[in-house]
């Protein structure tokens, strides 16, 4: 199965150091590896690395983005050099397996112009047919004390409400094989737990990282979703534990062979009176801005089954239209929530994306709706016996 892994970020790589991000959504790359890592639960290869700019590094300058594994530069890399904006590696893939850390290096040449924002994208191929990462994280430390929710799909904050991080599985399928890991351990007789929770209730998917340990994992429990259920990452801090940045990995298994998930929520509500945009994965939020990071960059696929969940009904005679974006423009992917209900959905339309598509959830708003959070997700879809991606090139959005 080729999962299409969609990303960005939103502050850029620094142009006068090496830096290192994480493969999903999130924000600044920073000097220290170990705090911008994910952790990967499915065995696989990840190629089509790819990267696109919204300002060119400028004559004689250039940024190199190579694919860190376990802190090991791997053989997938490439080098966005002068007047490009673009670049990509198709040759090269890298051999991935569970419990692996992995991020992007950025190393710069030439102090080359600084980029505010990049969009991201990759393909991971499983080894076992029917199989796709999820990957989460933080990116800030965990507290040490109490218990606080994450989203499941992407880098973002920690919440001490569930109901601000729940993401929507748009699809049937099964969660298992939890994979967590931190940088550091949490020490002796203190511990970091995690569990995945469906529908506000705890489920039998969990793991810990425990005393002098920097990891652990759960490969024997799984937890089957339906379209509609809301699912978060429990983390509980015990024995006031050193403080460390987490991050956890999930074997996701669709019902339908080929669909993977595009999940995004935030704790800050979309706008009540303009249109906003938002990742189509992880936890950014809502901007009235949409080239301003709320891109993520594409792989050739199908994204199809929109489905939206919001805290908070919009109100008599209130809306929010919801929708899918592709290179700016709108697609037929869409759905709206209406006064007394929570949720909507669209499972008619799909929408073909290409290679290096920047795609974006769009909220528009309509007689003020009372504000409430939005979880907005869809399936990104490769049928597995069309999969064949190695021939194509990277150029660029738009």
């Amino acid at each position: 199965m080729f999962t299409p892994i969609f990303s960005s970020d939103t502050d850029g790589a620094p142009n006068s150091a090496t830096n290192y991000g994480v493969l999903t959504p999130s924000l600044a790359f920073q000097t220290t590896e170990n705090i911008r890592q994910n952790v990967i639960a499915v065995a696989g290869t990840i190629s089509e690395l790819g990267a696109i700019l919204p300002t060119a590094p400028g004559v004689g300058k250039s940024y190199t983005f190579t694919l860190m594994v376990n802190g090991v530069a791997s053989a997938l890399s490439f080098t966005i050099s002068g007047t490009d904006v673009a670049g990509s590696d198709m040759v090269n893939s890298v051999t991935v397996t569970p419990g692996d850390l992995l991020g992007i290096r950025s190393v710069p040449s030439g102090t080359p112009t600084a980029h505010a924002t990049g969009l991201w994208t990759a393909m991971f191929e499983a080894t076992t047919s029917g199989e796709s990462p999820l990957l989460g994280g933080l990116y800030a430390n965990a507290p040490t004390s109490g218990t606080n929710y994450m989203i499941l799909c992407g880098t973002g904050p920690l919440n001490a409400t569930e109901a601000n991080v729940q993401q929507v599985i748009p699809t049937g399928g099964t969660l298992s094989h939890l994979y967590v890991d931190a940088n550091g351990s949490p020490g002796v007789g203190k511990s970091y737990a995690f569990t995945l929770r469906k529908n506000g209730i705890d489920t039998a998917l969990s793991a810990s990282i425990v005393d002098n340990n920097t990891s652990g994992n759960d490969t024997t429990d799984s937890v089957s979703v339906v379209a509609g259920d809301l699912v978060s990452m429990k983390l509980v801090a015990n024995g006031t534990p050193t403080a460390r940045r987490v991050r956890f990995g999930l074997k996701w298994t669709p019902t339908i062979n080929g669909e993977s998930l595009l999940m995004n929520t935030n704790s800050s509500a979309p706008s009540n009176t303009v249109t906003t945009w938002n990742y189509v994965v992880a936890a950014g939020g809502w901007s009235t801005t949409e080239t301003s990071g709320r891109q993520c960059l594409a792989r050739a696929c199908t994204i199809k089954k929109l489905y939206v969940n919001m805290s908070v009904a919009p109100g008599a005679g209130k809306s929010r239209a919801f929708s899918l974006r592709r290179e700016l423009g709108p697609t037929d992917l869409t759905c709206t929530v209406s006064d007394t209900a929570t949720t909507a959905n669209d499972t008619v339309n799909e929408v073909a994306i290409a290679d290096n598509d920047g795609c974006s959830y769009q909220s528009v708003p309509s007689g003020t709706p009372t504000a409430g959070i939005a979880a907005v997700s869809a399936v990104a879809f490769i049928a597995p016996a069309s999969a064949n991606h190695n021939n194509l090139l990277l150029t660029g959005v738009g």
